[in-house]
């Protein structure tokens, strides 16, 4: 078997080594490394603290600012007919 092989190989079986129990220095072939203990899910960080200013709730406007179609072109001059 080669390294690249091997390297394979722990990369495809490392998850079922943990879930095996295998923890610490493993050895295959030629390849010794260390095998860590599987880690719990993080745990997603909710903040329920509402936003002190309108523009930021995700509610109201997401943190946008609606505009009217062609806001953001240039405005031309307009001119004004004589009365």
């Amino acid at each position: 078997m080669g390294l690249e092989e091997t390297l394979v190989l722990i990369a495809k079986k490392a998850k079922d080594l943990r879930d095996a129990g295998v923890v610490g220095r493993v050895q295959i072939a030629d390849v010794s490394f260390e095998l860590a203990p599987s880690e719990p899910p993080a745990a997603a960080i909710v903040d329920d603290t509402p936003p002190t200013d309108p523009l930021d709730d995700k509610d109201t406007f997401g943190g946008r600012i609606p505009r009217r179609r062609g806001s953001d072109r240039p405005q031309e001059p307009q001119e004004l007919d004589d009365v």
